[in-house]
């Protein structure tokens, strides 16, 4: 989002978080899981998605870094139990052992 110079953004306190994912559709299922959940405070918090093959992204634009750190707090305890999830479901996915997801390896 362009700013113009000396004009205050509604939204100033922004965040680009970059999560490196095994190779394949990982980063796509964590990213349409997670996209149909609306921010509970939309006047407060913006979020967008996109990914890659190996990465996602999301970017976070708030009015307050209060808003933008419970926000983000929010959004890896979400994407945590995605990754938990596939590694539960479909240990190939991440390339581990099934019994290795027991034992809290999986982060």
């Amino acid at each position: 989002m362009a700013r113009t110079p000396g004009a205050a953004s509604p939204m100033p306190h922004t965040l680009d978080i970059k999560i490196p994912l095994p190779p394949g559709p990982l980063a796509s299922y964590i990213t349409r899981a997670l996209s149909v959940d609306a921010e509970l405070s939309k006047d407060s918090v913006h979020r967008s998605f996109s990914c890659s093959e190996d990465m996602l992204e999301i970017h976070y634009s708030a009015t307050s870094a209060r808003m933008l750190r419970v926000a983000v707090n929010g959004v890896f305890e979400s994407v945590r139990l995605c990754v938990r999830v596939a590694a539960e479901l479909s240990p190939e996915v991440l390339d581990m052992e099934a019994d290795e997801v027991q034992g809290n390896e999986v982060a």
